[in-house]
């Protein structure tokens, strides 16, 4: 991408984060890391962070765990594909998003599904 003339050249600058828990340090005093505030994140012993699995985003969206899903029986020909996780299709008489494919291929979970009528 091209940059318009006469602006100056784009500069990082990368911060490790990795300066650990502090809410006693003044904010303008903290190493350039460190965690003054956060949610659903942990600090690790050796430094740095981690996210505490088992959170929901909460950002105004709907939960995930609200959604609604229904998991259908699938016997596959040899050779055919399993259909891509967010992949929309027609699964008999259901349409929707593919949220889950069992390992195995036993069984797949759509979600934002539908009844399809039949055409006469």
């Amino acid at each position: 991408m091209l940059r318009p003339e006469g602006l100056p050249p784009v500069q990082y600058e990368v911060t490790p984060l990795q300066g650990g828990f502090d809410q006693i340090t003044s904010a303008y005093n903290l190493t350039p890391g460190a965690l003054r505030d956060c949610i659903n994140f942990a600090c690790r012993s050796q430094g740095g962070y981690y996210r505490i699995p088992g959170y929901e985003r909460i950002d105004g969206r709907p939960a995930p765990s609200s959604a609604e899903f229904i998991a259908i029986d699938v016997t596959m020909n040899p050779g055919e594909p399993l259909p891509p996780v967010g992949s929309v299709g027609t699964f008999g008489n259901l349409q929707g998003t593919v949220c889950y494919i069992d390992p195995f291929g036993t069984y797949i979970v759509i979600t934002k599904f539908s009844i399809v009528e039949e055409e006469n």
